[in-house]
């Protein structure tokens, strides 16, 4: 990094005849803030010497801590940002008034983007956003209202903020994940961090941007965050489906176990199964799902329209019902060991668990298209169902070890 000359970098001057600023040239922008002394013109004219003590040995301190700091950038050969040139001086009691404007600074921007998504202004292919997204952008704007990222401006974003972001989702506890106390799961995490590099691009000076930054850290590939990568989810057969459905239960249970079965056999999601507006005709369910907005049409089998049957309606499932499910699955003689491998905080995390510790609300959507898949349903019929748009991330759901699939091989019409 060149130097520049120290009056080309610092510069204290006085406004309005009276009070004393500074302003400093940073590698990407100017910092000016008032160091919160008053003198006279004249004074002020007559040089640095000429001043109160108490007015020279603000703006030494002043000087000495940015000087500081630039040869710690020099030493590691990097730029010297407002940001960082802010954050020092006003530690040293300088007022630095901000003037962002409201596309600014991350959360107001991003709270106009996602408004602008919203009304269809921003569209997506030529098409206007699903409501889904929607949800996840407001979502997302609550998290960044609150976190230093969010306060932000956006061409002062930087690695390490990132990086502190990063932080935060893998410590804060999701309230609505009961699996996860430690922090955000990593397919979350990772959405969320789309939408942000998502966001940056789309509203950047460039021939494809809404021109509101210069900042072009969203080209950083490091920056991403991958979804997590899970070698071994469990699902559930249909004996041990029926089991569980005549496992004896209080009546508080009895509901949301009926439904977490009802789910394994048409395949529905958690939300989906909660949310209702379903319509069941002739039983075959007719439903437009929360997350994608695709129609979906799925006959009831043999259990499900006996538990259909039961209430009249699809039964309702608790709501955080991932305990309950374990506890009955436990009582069910669930207790085997499975492999389970997934990625946490970067590491990957391998053991074998009792199967009941396993099971979860998106056991149901991956029981349903493993146990159809076993029975010879179509992929692509499955798919209509689950709503997968190419067959290798529906295949990501066929939990089927090597031996089942060597069975299912030997009843096929090649082997034969």
């Amino acid at each position: 990094m060149a130097a520049k000359k120290e009056k080309e970098r610092v510069r204290f001057s006085l406004e309005k005849d009276k009070y004393i600023y500074i302003s400093y040239y940073a590698d990407d922008k100017r910092v000016r803030g008032s160091i919160g002394e008053a003198v006279d013109k004249t004074q002020f004219e007559k040089g640095e010497d000429e001043l109160p003590k108490k007015v020279r040995t603000k703006m030494n301190r002043i000087r000495l801590a940015i000087n500081e700091y630039e040869e710690r950038c020099r030493i590691a050969n990097k730029e010297v940002y407002k940001s960082d040139i802010e954050t020092i001086i006003q530690e040293c009691g300088v007022s630095i008034k901000e003037r962002a404007k409201s596309k600014e600074i991350v959360k107001d921007a991003f709270r106009t983007y996602a408004g602008m998504i919203k009304s269809g202004a921003i569209l997506n292919r030529g098409k206007p956003f699903k409501e889904s997204t929607s949800k996840h952008l407001a979502a997302l704007q609550a998290i960044l209202d609150v976190v230093p990222f969010g306060q932000k401006r956006i061409d002062d974003l930087r690695w390490t903020d990132f990086a502190a972001l990063h932080q935060y989702f893998l410590e804060t506890k999701h309230e609505n994940d009961v699996n996860n106390p430690q922090g955000y799961k990593q397919n979350t995490f990772s959405t969320y961090n789309s939408y942000i590099i998502t966001f940056l691009r789309r509203t950047a000076k460039s021939d494809t941007g809404l021109g509101w930054h210069n900042n072009r850290i969203y080209e950083r590939s490091d920056l991403r965050v991958p979804p997590e990568d899970i070698d071994t989810h469990i699902y559930l057969t249909p004996e041990e489906i029926e089991k569980l459905y005549n496992t004896q239960v209080n009546p508080l249970a009895r509901e949301t176990l009926d439904a977490f079965c009802f789910g394994c056999c048409v395949g529905l999601r958690h939300s989906d199964i909660r949310a209702g507006l379903t319509e069941i005709i002739n039983y075959t369910v007719h439903k437009t799902t929360q997350k994608g907005g695709n129609a979906v049409i799925i006959p009831l089998n043999r259990l499900a329209r006996e538990i259909y049957d039961k209430y009249g309606r699809i039964p309702k499932i608790g709501l955080k019902p991932v305990n309950t499910l374990q506890g009955i699955a436990q009582k069910a003689g669930l207790d085997y060991k499975c492999l389970y491998s997934h990625t946490e905080s970067g590491k990957k995390v391998a053991g074998y668990f009792p199967k009941y510790e396993l099971i979860g609300t998106h056991t149901m959507r991956r029981s349903f298209a493993t146990n159809a898949f076993k029975a010879g349903v179509p992929a692509i019929s499955i798919m209509k169902i689950t709503g997968h748009k190419t067959e290798s991330s529906f295949m990501k759901y066929i939990r089927i070890s090597n031996e089942e699939n060597a069975e299912l091989m030997r009843h096929h019409e090649f082997f034969k």
